[in-house]
């Protein structure tokens, strides 16, 4: 084999190695981030939004920020025992490789804790979130009658 064709082949078959090695990974978008319009009495919202995750690894949403809440919480509703629903904490939310996790009225959503603005229909605000192994991703969320 002639020294051309040699690295021409090693060539090809790093940028394929190299190529395929981009594709791994969790790939995590969010889609559709609201919360409902309060009055401004109430002092936490819950914040709803679909996160996808198009890679071939799993990833875990491990907290939330933004500057309109003081402070933000993983939540999730659930039935209690006696079949009413209640609500608590959670940890992390994991986002298995290639589905979707809704963040939902009656599921899992965020919390925003304290909150520094009004939410009134139409506004809009930064979010920040942070995942196990993304990191930091942001979004905007729309404030929307539902």
């Amino acid at each position: 084999m002639n020294t051309r064709l040699s690295i021409a082949i090693v060539a090809v078959t790093v940028f394929g190695l190299v190529a395929a090695g981009a594709d791994a990974g969790p790939k995590i978008t969010v889609e559709n981030a609201w919360a409902r319009p309060l009055p401004p009495v109430v002092e936490s919202a819950e914040l709803y939004m679909v996160i996808r995750n198009r890679g071939t690894d799993p990833d875990r949403l491990i907290a939330a920020s933004s500057p309109v809440c003081g402070m933000m919480m993983l939540y999730e509703r659930f039935r209690t025992p006696k079949g009413t629903m209640s609500m608590r904490e959670t940890g992390p939310i994991a986002v298995p490789a290639g589905q979707r996790v809704e963040l939902k009225v009656s599921g899992h959503h965020l919390m925003c804790m304290e909150r520094q603005r009004e939410f009134k229909a139409g506004v809009s605000f930064p979010l920040t979130l942070k995942f196990e192994k993304s990191g930091d991703v942001k979004v905007q969320l729309t404030i929307q009658n539902r």
